[in-house]
């Protein structure tokens, strides 16, 4: 329902052709956040078995994939920054000259807003491997608020797109911290420390990866992939009317993807047939 509001708000403040532009350049960095290799599914996984079965081994593995996940989500952000140069700041472009110097701010901020997300699925992901989906879904609703608020304020003040991505860079680093604090508040057995960094704990979560790699990169490509054939072939202006559908689409299909994501840390913690 947030999502929605704030589509109505942004395309009434800046119009189609403005906010076309905001819509493709968000939908690089959603490809981005989308492009985990599977990490935040494995993690869900792994931490609701390791806590069952073998809870000693939890914070190697956390502490691990953390500093991984860092890692993973830096060179995206560097990778995803020199290729989009070439794709939309250079030569021949779907931006139009005169918003070129603004879409290069945008996209730089929201890099930023990018990496908190990054990082933000990281948690989110340990809270749901332990089954804590409640607490999770309250942050998630505190960061939609967050940008609720700050769409609306822009709107209010009649402030430029450039302060809309300040807006979702802070949102995105507040809700970072609630997730770090709760995550001490609520659960002070888990440590993530470079010093229980351990090699071996990387092989497992790659191993099992390998099997949801593909599909993520896939299923990431997709939204960012057409939205730049509408821009680019059609109108930038089109690219707010296919978002507006798009989003419809996604609010019911998330409520069905957030009741069945309930069942793999459920699932990673049997062993039995009958259990099963």
């Amino acid at each position: 329902i947030v999502s929605l509001v704030n589509l109505k708000i942004n395309l009434t403040h800046f119009g189609n052709q403005l906010f076309g532009i905001w819509i493709v350049l968000t939908a690089v960095w959603g490809f981005g956040a989308a492009l985990d290799f599977g990490f935040s599914t494995s993690i869900v996984k792994f931490v609701a078995e390791i806590n069952k079965h073998d809870e000693k081994k939890l914070n190697d593995f956390l502490s691990t994939n953390f500093y991984v996940f860092i890692s993973i989500g830096l060179v995206l952000f560097i990778i995803i920054n020199i290729i989009s140069y070439f794709i939309f700041f250079s030569g021949n472009t779907i931006i139009p000259l005169h918003f070129i110097f603004t879409a290069q701010i945008i996209f730089l901020v929201l890099g930023l807003t990018f990496f908190f997300q990054y990082l933000n699925l990281f948690i989110k992901a340990i809270f749901e491997g332990l089954n804590n989906f409640v607490l999770s879904s309250k942050i998630s609703l505190i960061y939609n608020f967050l940008l609720l608020t700050g769409v609306s304020f822009i709107f209010i003040v009649d402030y430029s797109i450039i302060y809309l991505a300040i807006v979702y860079v802070i949102s995105s680093f507040l809700t970072f911290l609630i997730f770090i604090i709760s995550l001490k508040k609520n659960y002070a057995k888990i440590i993530i420390s470079v010093r229980l960094f351990k090699y071996s704990e990387i092989k497992k979560i790659f191993r099992f990866n390998l099997s949801v790699q593909a599909i993520t990169i896939l299923n990431a490509l997709i939204d960012p992939s057409i939205k730049y054939l509408i821009g680019g072939f059609y109108k930038i202006e089109f690219v707010s009317i296919y978002e507006i559908a798009r989003r419809f689409a996604i609010a019911i299909s998330t409520l069905f993807f957030t009741t069945f994501r309930t069942i793999l840390p459920k699932a990673s913690i049997l062993k039995s047939s009958s259990e099963i």
